[in-house]
């Protein structure tokens, strides 16, 4: 019997490859690639049903930042987005996907350190290093359960809107998770994302709604009377853009606002399955080069609320990355025993 025996085996850990192409012709730096997985992904029976297992690594074996939007287990779906430091102009590279066995790299499940700005209003407060805020007519913030909750009154005109410390120079986006339960039937500006002018003197306010004077909205709106459902508007070129889906009230929506030098655009998913129900643009060139973000709700004589899931920003590329999931591997390991 030899004195070195060498057991080969295999554990439940597995790992799948994720080629990503560049594809907008220009060098990308830190940026947030998003990763969708469908049943057709071969990992289903392997990684846990919450997705605790799951981290990513480069091509060196590098740890990678990385958040899962959505991991419904049960319909085997899943969003995720890992934090790419350079993804040169044309170019593939590959990260793998971890999962099935231990996962050393817990802390780089992070969104903080994947997305430009991201709060997901943990805790009991608002956190005041990020945010300012101001509200008026009886309108209230708060932070409740992981919701930014905000709350309108009887009074005739209120609002309560929050909007970043730092700021943010164009090309990005900004996205949010939100939903409106009811609302006035005309005149109300609605909730959702707001982005305040750099310019802004930083004391004035709109004396019925209470955001800053200087800003855009791309908000959950609704004017029954002239059938808009939902707008982007800059309130200091007057230019602006209407939807018309109506079912928006009581359902949650990603919200996603597209801020370019010449155009802005707003886009809607009340189904949150990645189908956009408005999709709103308008030839509108800002005479600045950088933006604070918010959100934050405003209504017309209504008693009604509404709450903000999340907020984040990530960079803009023309053209998106390509993301191409690759089948798994088990990871094999050798074990050497005397």
């Amino acid at each position: 019997m030899p004195s070195l025996a060498k057991l080969v085996y295999f554990q439940p850990a597995a790992r799948t490859p994720v080629k990503i192409t560049e594809q907008s012709g220009v060098d990308l730096l830190n940026y947030q690639v998003r990763i969708i997985l469908d049943s057709a992904w071969d990992g289903w029976d392997i990684v846990k049903p919450d997705g605790s297992d799951i981290f990513f690594l480069d091509e060196q074996g590098n740890p990678i930042y990385y958040w899962i939007e959505v991991f419904d287990y049960a319909n085997r779906s899943a969003v995720l987005w890992v934090k790419i430091p350079l993804l040169p102009a044309n170019d593939t590279k590959t990260i793998y996907m971890h999962f099935g066995g231990i996962n050393p790299y817990k802390a780089y499940r992070d969104p903080e350190n994947v997305f430009d700005l991201f709060d997901d209003f943990l805790g009991t407060a608002l956190d005041t290093n990020k945010w300012n805020s101001n509200t008026g007519g009886g309108a209230t913030l708060s932070v409740q359960n992981g919701l930014l909750m905000i709350h309108t009154s009887t009074t005739t005109y209120s609002g309560a809107w929050i909007w970043s410390k730092k700021l943010f120079d164009i090309p990005f986006i900004v996205e949010a998770k939100a939903i409106r339960h009811n609302a006035y039937s005309g005149g109300e500006r609605g909730t959702g994302i707001m982005l305040v002018y750099s310019d802004w003197d930083g004391t004035s306010f709109d004396p019925y709604y209470y955001y800053p004077t200087r800003v855009i909205l791309a908000t959950i709106h609704r004017y029954t009377y002239y059938g808009r459902y939902n707008m982007i508007y800059d309130f200091v070129s007057g230019n602006h853009a209407y939807g018309s889906y109506s079912d928006n009230l009581g359902k949650w929506c990603l919200i996603r606002a597209i801020i370019l030098s010449d155009r802005q655009r707003a886009q809607f998913d009340f189904n949150l399955d990645g189908s956009i129900e408005d999709d709103l643009e308008i030839a509108n060139t800002p005479a600045v080069s950088s933006f604070y973000v918010g959100v934050g709700a405003a209504d017309y004589r209504t008693d009604s609320d509404a709450q903000i899931d999340w907020i984040r920003v990530r960079k803009y590329a023309s053209v998106e990355p390509l993301v191409e999931i690759q089948p798994s591997v088990y990871i094999r390991k050798d074990m050497d025993l005397m």
